[in-house]
């Protein structure tokens, strides 16, 4: 055993000394190799078939050595001593190619070989260009190169950022950002997470918006960059927008004033939302101060710029806020033209808002009188002709109809002259029907005599009747009892309407009564557009009466119409 081992040892000893002495033989050979090519290709051997020392001697060339620089400064300090010995030019000129060729080598490396910022430089073009050009394969070619080369790892993340944003990879372009950030502490890289994570918040809607955890991430990196930038205005503006969103009215005020104290009309949005505030906050004065040069910087952005919905509809919203819905009114009929259909549909809905807000100023006036209540009711008729169904007029119209403020004989006489005056004769009708309900006991017949002359004058009003009892049947606050009365009107106007069924159903759910509300949702399954909701009232009434088998099948009638007809269409 000990001998195979020893002999196992011995060749690989051999081995090994065979291997090696290859190996430095091969090492020998090459670098022979190497300087023998270096002497051939440079060798110059002169002819001495003339004995004049004055001449120039030629030597004979290998064709190697015309690419072996080596050679050529050879050839060159051959010629240069030649001069220096003869002083004959003809050696100086002829030493000149051979310089040449030395130094063309350099040159053409100095010249022609990019360099590192040249290569960065075509890198950051390149990815530019290709992502212009939406050739995003290419792009991505470009923005590796750009990685590779840049000493700043901050602007290619950027760039990398942004590339994954443009192919939908948002999530991935986020956490790029941030693990950026805190890796190289770029506020370029939070500055573009922020914005980002902003973008994205604005468009939530305002339902999911006001959860603190959708937020609170873009809540923590907009703090922290205001730590570094106290005062940014943009991200104070965003801040405080976050704030308005979801509720926090004293937080978002008290940022958003420090905001616009420093930064003016240079963010529109700031002195905005600062309005919203003060206003909801019932801090009116303050809410005019800021919705006044809010509309003025949106005013000089509409100028300026492209025109675009969103700038129109804040620019009208701050001045309904400024109390100069007159101006508001007139800066959309201005701009009608610039929008399309839908826009224009939405503008026409916004003025019945802007009617609506109109008449609440000076119903909540605090100096109110009966003037006013003429001027509401003029305002009224006018946002009803335009935006019949718009539910801020309705809820207004309740209001100003059912309102115990003004002496009632006063009240009257002001009807009287209103509809003397030609003022909406058929809102008129519409509001003494309605006070007429409100008496007690009930003016049946008056209200149903000033009903159906509100229906003469505007055959919507059965619909308006409608639509102000479905208001009331959804609002906390609504007395159920008035509600039932108007829809009672409406369905002697009209009984056919599977509408007035609808709301009369909801209205008897709030009353307690599923039995009868089972037969007005009944009716108004007539209506295919109506199915949806009739269906839910359905569920509702027979949950109530403890059926729960029937509730079920009419939750699952109620959830297959809405998927195959979803709200809106």
């Amino acid at each position: 055993m000990f001998r195979l081992i020893r002999r196992f040892r011995r060749d690989l000893k051999h081995s090994i000394l065979d291997w090696a002495a290859y190996l430095r033989w091969r090492y020998f050979e090459f670098n022979a190799a190497i300087i023998d090519w270096f002497r051939t290709t440079s060798e110059l051997t002169v002819d001495q078939s003339s004995d004049d020392a004055a001449s120039v001697k030629r030597g004979k060339i290998r064709f190697s050595s015309l690419i072996n620089p080596l050679f050529w400064i050879k050839d060159f300090w051959g010629f240069l001593m030649r001069f220096l010995a003869s002083r004959n030019p003809a050696s100086f000129l002829l030493s000149l190619p051979a310089a040449l060729c030395a130094v063309a080598p350099f040159a053409i490396l100095h010249f022609k070989v990019p360099t590192p910022s040249v290569l960065l430089e075509k890198a950051q073009a390149g990815y530019q260009q290709t992502v212009a050009a939406d050739d995003l394969e290419t792009a991505e070619f470009y923005l590796k190169l750009w990685q590779s080369l840049s000493e700043d790892p901050v602007p290619p993340r950027l760039a990398e950022c942004d590339f994954f944003q443009r192919t939908g990879r948002l999530d991935r372009a986020l956490s790029l950002a941030e693990d950026g950030y805190r890796q190289f502490a770029a506020m370029s890289l939070l500055n573009w997470l922020v914005n980002q994570e902003f973008q994205q918040f604005i468009k939530l809607p305002d339902d999911v918006a006001t959860y603190a955890a959708t937020s609170t991430t873009l809540e923590s990196h907009l703090k922290h960059f205001l730590e570094q930038q106290p005062t940014n205005a943009e991200k104070g503006m965003m801040l405080g927008t976050l704030y308005v969103r979801r509720g926090n009215l004293s937080n978002a005020a008290e940022i958003l004033t420090e905001v616009v104290g420093y930064s003016g009309k240079t963010y529109p949005e700031a002195p905005y939302y600062l309005a919203i505030c003060q206003q909801q906050l019932g801090h009116i004065p303050e809410a005019v101060t800021a919705a006044q040069l809010a509309a003025e910087a949106f005013q000089e952005e509409l100028a300026k710029k492209s025109f675009t919905f969103r700038i129109l509809f804040n620019y009208c919203r701050s001045l309904v806020i400024a109390q100069r819905e007159g101006n508001a009114l007139q800066v959309m009929d201005e701009h009608m033209s610039y929008c399309n259909a839908d826009e224009k549909q939405q503008l026409v809905f916004i003025k019945g808002d802007v009617y609506a807000a109109w008449s609440k100023r000076l119903r909540q006036n605090s100096d109110r009188n009966a003037a006013d209540f003429f001027t509401s009711i003029e305002l009224l008729g006018k946002g009803l002709a335009i935006a019949p169904q718009n539910p801020r007029l309705l809820e207004e119209l309740t209001v100003v109809g059912c309102s115990k403020d003004v002496d009632a004989d006063v009240l009257e006489q002001k009807l009287t002259q209103a509809i003397d005056s030609g003022v909406s004769p058929g809102l008129v009708h519409f509001i003494q029907g309605t006070r007429d309900l409100l008496r007690d006991p009930p003016a049946v017949e008056s209200a149903l005599s000033h009903f159906q002359l509100a229906e003469q004058h505007n055959q919507s009003y059965p619909g308006i009747l409608n639509n102000l009892a479905h208001a009331m049947s959804i609002s906390e606050t609504g007395d159920m009892k008035v509600a039932f009365d108007l829809v009672e009107q409406a369905l002697r106007m009209m009984p056919d309407e599977p509408v007035i069924y609808e709301t009369r159903g909801r209205i008897l759910l709030r009353m307690k009564e599923p039995a009868k509300a089972i037969a007005d949702f009944e009716k108004a399954l007539s209506k295919e557009s109506l199915r949806g909701e009739a269906h839910e009232g359905l569920a509702n009434a027979f949950e109530m009466l403890g059926q729960n088998e029937e509730s079920r099948r009419h939750a699952q009638m109620a959830a297959d119409f809405r998927k195959k007809s979803p709200p809106g269409n």
